[in-house]
């Protein structure tokens, strides 16, 4: 084999390698799948074109963070209106309002949505804290303390039919809210804003969920995660398509 025949064998190599390197998983960026062309130019997304224009395919192109720092100390706010992709078959609508949930296309009812990519949160103690239209009582929640297997910490805004807040975790073993501590009751109000709030400091999480209108509560429940560290975030619904997040600010300390 000639020498200038083993040099281009070389350089082809490598250009895989590379290739591989670039992959990343959906919540966390470890290095565990291949990118295809697709991923190169960013996630697609439903562009929703309002009720009587048609929809389109938007392919959003990355800007290498989907977080941005709004100039307050330790303050980063996630662009909601932009990219989104689900691990777990999850399907969504995007517009300037925010982002909604419209179904799913796999075996679970909880779908799943996470920024993407994943907003680079400096510290892994933060809060996190969405603003959700919403039209009807629903379950719908926030995720964090994401995981390498796309486990999480949930703060739902219902367990059940009983509209109380509560805390718990979510695997893709079957994609259910498991139950860890619930907040009081509360009355849902229609065609409003609510306000879900979780912090994380190591193992300990504490959570509040309240109307957008009212006055900020103090923490309403508190319980103790299997993770002390992970700082992917995401939001859920359960049997419903109407919640719209309008709004994902993460706070460190």
């Amino acid at each position: 084999m000639s020498a200038r025949r083993r040099a281009f064998r070389r350089v082809a190599a490598f250009a895989v390698i590379a290739a591989a390197s670039a992959a990343c998983n959906l919540i966390t960026g470890a290095p565990d799948r291949v990118l295809d062309e697709r991923d190169a130019l960013g996630p697609t997304v439903r562009r929703d074109a309002g009720a009587d224009a048609e929809q389109e395919d938007v392919v959003v192109e990355p800007s290498g963070d989907a977080s941005t720092d709004d100039g307050a100390p330790g303050v980063v706010t996630v662009p909601v209106s932009t990219a989104f992709t689900s691990p777990n078959g999850g399907t969504l609508v995007t517009n300037t309002q925010g982002t909604r949930i419209t179904g799913f296309t796999g075996a679970f009812n909880h779908p799943v949505i996470v920024p993407m990519p994943q907003p680079s949160i400096p510290s892994d103690d933060f809060t996190l804290t969405v603003t959700v239209a919403v039209q009807e009582a629903s379950e719908f929640g926030i995720l964090t303390r994401g995981q390498a297997d796309s486990s999480f910490v949930v703060l739902g805004s219902m367990f059940g039919a009983v509209t109380r807040a509560f805390l718990g975790t979510m695997s893709p073993s079957n994609w259910n809210p498991g139950l860890g501590a619930q907040g009081p009751t509360y009355t849902f109000a229609a065609n409003g804003r609510y306000r879900l709030s979780v912090k994380v400091q190591g193992t300990q999480v504490w959570g509040k969920m309240w109307e957008a209108t009212q006055p900020e509560p103090d923490w309403q429940i508190v319980t103790i995660a299997p993770w002390a560290t992970g700082r992917s975030i995401g939001f859920y619904v359960y049997n419903t398509t109407t919640p719209i997040v309008e709004s994902m600010v993460v706070t460190v300390p």
